[in-house]
């Protein structure tokens, strides 16, 4: 009699296909339009997509063709040139306080003398609040500002200083010296203070 060998039933594992380059790079620009001013949250987010501490603080995502490529298509010169046109225009609503004894017509022609135009007076127990709209600077400066640096049109920019002309151990003698006449200066104090 034959023995019947029954097989084993086979787990059907998935493999997980590493994303490409480009699959990283568009994730990691979403990551970074998502959580713009929030450095550590893309950082984390960044290592969760693969990349190592190094690569991310290297600066290095930037300087890939795939990269260059996505900036390209979602963040093209043309697109920009509109960005800039729509945000060199983007108005905020500010308002200035003004006396109640102010005839209205007065403090429309001080705001308009300004440039501004005026959108509503309101009248309070004792004053007068004229609304009128100003350039968004914060918002216009932000946005341009962080395309800016994902296109990377600022270039290699250059801090020159006293300790960029110092070798390594003129630096860690100017740092030694000035820890050095610190504790000097706070042992002085303390002995003073002792007397």
């Amino acid at each position: 009699m034959a023995k019947v060998v029954k097989k084993k039933p086979t787990k059907n594992k998935t493999v997980k296909k590493k994303p490409t380059s480009l699959e990283r790079h568009k994730l990691a620009l979403k990551i970074i339009t998502e959580n713009i001013g929030n450095t550590e949250k893309i950082r984390r987010a960044l290592i969760d997509l693969g990349y190592s501490e190094s690569y991310i603080n290297s600066g290095h995502l930037k300087d890939t063709d795939s990269w260059n490529r996505l900036m390209e298509e979602k963040l093209s010169d043309k697109k920009l040139v509109n960005m800039h046109e729509k945000l060199l225009n983007k108005k905020a609503i500010d308002f200035q306080i003004f006396p109640k004894s102010m005839k209205d017509k007065e403090i429309t022609e001080i705001i308009e003398r300004f440039g501004f135009q005026i959108i509503k007076i309101s009248k309070y127990e004792s004053w007068k609040r004229a609304y009128f709209p100003i350039l968004d600077t914060q918002a216009i400066k932000a946005a341009l500002d962080m395309a800016y640096k994902l296109k990377k049109k600022y270039g290699e920019i250059t801090v020159n200083h006293k300790l960029g002309e110092l070798s390594n151990e003129d630096i860690e003698g100017e740092i030694a010296g000035a820890i050095s006449e610190a504790l000097g200066a706070i042992a002085g104090k303390t002995k003073k203070k002792r007397k």
